[in-house]
């Protein structure tokens, strides 16, 4: 167990009503975008964080990671539209809070721009993988480039909470990695690893610079003369969450 500080910033309805309308809907979509990728970043950890005690469950614990990846890469690309489309574009508001966004967070903007303004690997699995069940041909692709030495298996129990379809998230993850183009296991492990990477950066830039951006709009309009007094929390160290469980908590009890 650690100590950590948590700083509650109260607000009044009173005060977000008298907020422009556009700008009180920005902050709260800023903020549950920003709150979405912290919970999907922090299961990424989690579920990455055992040991497992036999080889297969390795591989089952390594898709699901994939799996809320996956979910992530979504919610990223998403999020970097909302940014472009309710904020970027509105009259008044880049000229308002941009100027005032600390040199770090002006670095991440220019980062996300030329990120998401030339292909990427979030963009595309998003539009094939993430939000999107892939094209016929893709999935085809992928399982035809797979070896019969492959661990072509379905985890099946007595409780659907812990049957896993292995096979199938192989044939998945072979389709995302291929999307950068055939290539050898090894360029496409490399092709995997990149995906982690962009995806671990892109969320942690868009946390510090929306993080910013929300401190600007209470500033510019939630400001209080009361001091925030923070209260300590006592917090575990990382959490694994394995995905085989037993009956009780599959039930959750």
């Amino acid at each position: 167990m650690s100590t950590i500080e948590v700083f509650p910033f109260r607000m009044s309805k009173a005060q977000l009503a008298a907020m422009p309308d556009r700008e009180r809907t920005l902050l709260i979509l800023v903020a549950h975008a920003s709150n979405e990728i912290n919970v999907l970043e922090k299961l990424i950890l989690m579920t990455s964080a055992g040991t497992p005690p036999e080889k297969f469950v390795d591989h089952v614990e390594a898709a699901q990671t994939l799996i809320v990846l996956r979910l992530l890469i979504g919610k990223l690309n998403e999020t970097w539209r909302l940014f472009s489309t309710r904020f970027q574009s509105v009259a008044g508001l880049p000229q308002t809070y941009l100027p005032r966004l600390t040199s770090k967070a002006q670095d991440d903007l220019a980062w996300l721009r030329r990120y998401f303004g030339r292909e990427n690997r979030i963009s595309g699995i998003r539009n094939q993988f993430a939000f999107h069940t892939p094209d016929d041909d893709v999935i085809e692709a992928a399982f035809q480039d797979l070896g019969e030495t492959e661990p072509w298996t379905f985890y099946l129990s007595d409780l659907s909470g812990n049957t896993f379809y292995y096979a199938a998230e192989m044939v998945i993850t072979r389709a995302i990695a291929q999307s950068a183009g055939p290539a050898s296991d090894d360029i496409l492990a490399s092709e995997l690893a990149a995906v982690f990477d962009d995806t671990i950066a892109v969320s942690r830039k868009i946390k510090d610079l929306f993080s910013e951006l929300i401190a600007l709009i209470c500033e510019q309009h939630l400001a209080s003369g009361e001091p925030i007094e923070g209260v300590q929390l006592e917090v575990p160290r990382l959490p694994y969450v394995p995905f085989f469980l037993d009956e009780d908590s599959l039930k959750g009890k």
